[in-house]
């Protein structure tokens, strides 16, 4: 027989459980089915060796919808995005790539025309300008559970295309498609870092210090901050002993390295917490002549043994070519003083990296500026 009180206290117990498990139901129902946005960024470097990002997408459900959507933020970056087919990564992905455009011209066939069934071969799904401008975008339903590698790159239609990126995922986050999702704090996407190394680059140079030239001074060009600067440098001559000093844009040393003794070589590296720009390598003769070798190099340690090839976009700032044109018009000549009088024009003409920005953003590919437009212009995006 059952008391009251005891039927009131399985009631209730039994009302707990229920209530538990809906709890629980709940729960998973919002984990399978809540959109979830994740928001990425990095810099696009225009060189083969920067051109490409590969993400992990780990544990994709069947039947989840994966959208995507990438922008440029700064200079002329015009995205591309794919899925990538797990038979092309890294770097063997640039040389297929590469080798089937060479392939369509051999044939005598417009390569642009044959993008498209190129891209088809070496992507489970891409996308170029279905974004805003020349943004990219694409939905995906995941036809089953596993690992999928998601690659952004700059478009291959376009060279001397680079700048800061922002990279939005989603699944069942169709707001995606906007580029206006806010992100939820989940983490769909992976940096794949063994496929490519974002932002690598190796540079040799090599050059001589005289009694009249004891120094060269080289031009870091701007580094992101988690970025780490390496150098090699070898004398190439008997009894050199060049000085390697690495400094900041305020001529602080932060590294340095000095050949001596029986040494032939010296190694330095430097990884940078901030943004910076204008950092300086300085090589100093020590009071000795001679040639020497030298490789500098961003996040590619095997900088520092000496034998890495030269890979990505340069690492020094080259000087910048001016191409310089006078205009003249009619002129006055004096015979009788010797002089004469004229007018002209003087046209100046070089292109700076630091200048770009997206066409889209105007529907043009030149800007305007005069007078302190300009100026103002320079100094709000601190530039020469």
């Amino acid at each position: 027989m059952v008391t009251k009180r005891r039927y009131r206290m399985w009631t209730l117990a039994l009302l707990i459980v229920i209530a538990v498990s809906l709890m629980i139901g709940i729960t998973l129902v919002h984990a399978k089915d809540g959109s979830a946005v994740q928001e990425l960024s990095g810099h696009m470097y225009g060189s083969e060796g920067g051109a490409l990002i590969f993400y992990t997408l780990p544990d994709l459900e069947q039947g989840e919808t994966l959208y995507v959507y990438m922008e440029g933020v700064s200079g002329n970056l015009d995205p591309f995005i794919g899925l990538v087919d797990r038979r092309h990564t890294g770097a063997a992905l640039l040389e297929s790539f590469q080798g089937q455009v060479d392939q369509e011209i051999a044939e005598g066939r417009d390569p642009l025309e044959a993008l498209p069934e190129i891209y088809d071969g070496f992507f489970t799904i891409w996308d170029d300008d279905s974004g805003v401008g020349y943004d990219a975008a694409f939905v995906f339903t995941v036809p089953a559970y596993g690992e999928y590698q998601l690659l952004i790159a700059r478009t291959p239609t376009k060279k001397d295309c680079f700048g800061d990126f922002r990279l939005l995922v989603g699944l069942d986050a169709p707001g995606v498609l906007s580029g206006d999702a806010r992100p939820t704090g989940d983490e769909i996407a992976f940096l794949n870092e063994t496929a490519i190394r974002p932002g690598e680059a190796v540079q040799e140079i090599t050059g001589t210090l005289t009694a009249k030239n004891p120094e060269a001074i080289l031009t870091l060009k701007p580094l992101k901050a988690g970025d780490t600067a390496y150098a090699f440098i070898e004398a190439t001559s008997d009894d050199f002993a060049p000085v390697l000093v690495l400094c900041d844009y305020g001529e602080k040393p932060l590294r340095s390295a000095k050949l001596s003794g029986a040494k032939t070589n010296a190694t330095l590296y430097y990884r940078f917490e901030e943004d910076s720009r204008n950092d300086k390598l300085h090589i100093t003769a020590d009071g000795t002549e001679g040639d020497y070798r030298l490789l500098v190099g961003v996040n590619a340690p095997e900088v520092l043994t000496g034998d890495a090839e030269a890979i990505g976009e340069p690492v020094l700032q080259d000087p910048v070519i001016v191409q310089i044109g006078v205009k003249l018009y009619p002129f006055n000549v004096d015979q009788k003083n010797e002089k004469f009088i004229a007018v002209a024009v003087l046209q100046m003409k070089w292109q700076d990296p630091e200048l770009a920005f997206s066409p889209d953003s105007c529907q043009c590919n030149f800007k305007t500026f005069t007078g302190d437009v300009f100026s103002d212009f320079a100094a709000a995006n601190e530039i020469r």
